[in-house]
């Protein structure tokens, strides 16, 4: 039987458990409140703007330079497996252990907590990050990515989280140091664990080994901005002979009507009434291939992140209007068909029961509920079954679809 937990250690660090004793390995995890769209933060009334490219330069050089030298290696060297990871929002640090979980969970926590390399091996350790962002910059929806964010951000937002090579080049030992300081404390911090391990046993090693650590309180004030419900262009065409014509809408939404469990259930309501409305075999679908307008799948997705939902849907297309038009067409009649829903809902429930039966898989929905809308639960089965007609047509008539931005990458002007 599987376990979870949740539950916040005097030092603020926030711990999630998913137990189940039934397996052979264990998961343990340590993400912190520290991403690439970090701007910056306050200190004694100074002012500290991040460069971009920090945070995931500072994910490669807790990796490559740690108490036991080369994390990854050492890892590897206890046959765990062991990686890292940056979001615009966060890093993340994870270890997958079937000999010894809780010798596993120090050392990753003694890795991801101190600094152990020196302003020389800094340098070093620029060079494949560099090599990354080239390498990126080569990638051929770049353009498309920028173009989309600058319409829809009023406020900077990076395509990605990497910096510029200029940037990366620019960032010091010293600035790193400080925002690991700032930034690599408990409480801005969340420490997932997963499969097999004690619970009590789990929680007094990582108190333990925080309490060594003695990591010290640094006041600071992060520089935030509220995102306005409006989009800051209405669109814009690229001009691009290169690559494919590409066309996108997305649509900016505020989630203020909505409660934590509200904004939850509409994750999945979203996700229906996207893929019944533009996947595969849809009535727009077919229309589009049909008239030869295109002939890859359409492309749709709906995120959350800081009180915005954002709904997405493109198409290798340079046919703009027919796409967009059928686009707002079914965004404004918000089709439903009752035995497709019942179908999806159906098939939803099996996931969650199948999910069960993988710890690791229970984790990472529950945490997303704890970290995007504040709901400290996980999915059940129940809430599933909660799920109705009457309910999906009521939220989606709460959400304005009146801001959106439209992206189109041609080959020439039309």
């Amino acid at each position: 039987m599987i376990k979870t937990d949740y539950f916040t250690l005097e030092n603020g660090l926030k711990i999630v458990m998913c137990q189940d004793n039934a397996r052979k390995s264990a998961c343990f995890e340590i993400l912190t409140h520290f991403g690439g769209d970090t701007e910056g933060f306050i200190i004694n009334n100074k002012k500290h703007i991040i460069t971009k490219g920090l945070a995931h330069l500072m994910e490669h050089a807790l990796i490559d330079k740690g108490p036991y030298g080369n994390a990854l290696e050492y890892f590897q060297s206890r046959y765990a497996s062991f990686n890292g990871y940056t979001t615009g929002i966060r890093t993340g640090f994870y270890v997958n252990d079937i000999l010894d979980i809780e010798k596993s969970m120090v050392a990753l926590m003694q890795t991801v907590n101190k600094i152990h390399f020196t302003s020389d091996d800094l340098e070093n350790i620029k060079k494949p990050v560099l090599e990354e962002i080239r390498r990126a910059h080569d990638n051929r929806f770049r353009n498309v990515r920028e173009a989309n964010n600058e319409c829809f951000y009023h406020y900077e937002k990076p395509v990605d989280n990497l910096g510029t090579v200029e940037e990366v080049e620019s960032i010091t030992f010293d600035e790193i140091k400080l925002c690991h300081d700032v930034f690599y404390q408990p409480h801005n911090q969340i420490i997932c664990i997963s499969g097999k391990f004690d619970m009590e046993k789990v929680k007094d090693i990582i108190l333990n080994t925080y309490k060594e650590l003695d990591i010290k309180t640094l006041e600071y004030t992060l520089i935030t901005h509220d995102e306005p419900a409006t989009v800051a262009k209405k669109g814009k065409v690229i001009i691009d002979s290169e690559n494919e014509e590409y066309t996108n809408i997305r649509y900016k939404i505020k989630d203020a009507p909505f409660t934590p469990y509200e904004l939850v259930k509409l994750s999945f309501y979203l996700e229906f009434f996207i893929n019944h409305n533009f996947k595969d075999g849809t009535d727009i679908y077919n229309y589009m291939v049909d008239n030869k307008y295109m002939v890859y799948s359409i492309d749709c997705s709906c995120s959350f992140n800081e009180n915005l939902a954002s709904i997405s849907i493109g198409a290798f297309t340079s046919h703009v209007d027919e796409f967009i038009s059928r686009v707002q067409d079914i965004i404004t009649k918000k089709p439903i068909n009752e035995e497709e829903f019942k179908i999806w809902k159906n098939n939803v429930i099996i996931s969650i029961i199948l999910r069960e039966e993988h710890p690791g898989k229970m984790l990472s929905p529950f945490l997303d509920n704890i970290l995007t809308f504040h709901y400290e639960h996980s999915d059940t089965v129940e809430d599933i079954n909660s799920l109705n007609i009457e309910e999906l047509k009521e939220y989606l008539n709460r959400i304005d679809f009146s801001e959106y931005c439209i992206i189109s990458r041609l080959k020439e002007e039309i």
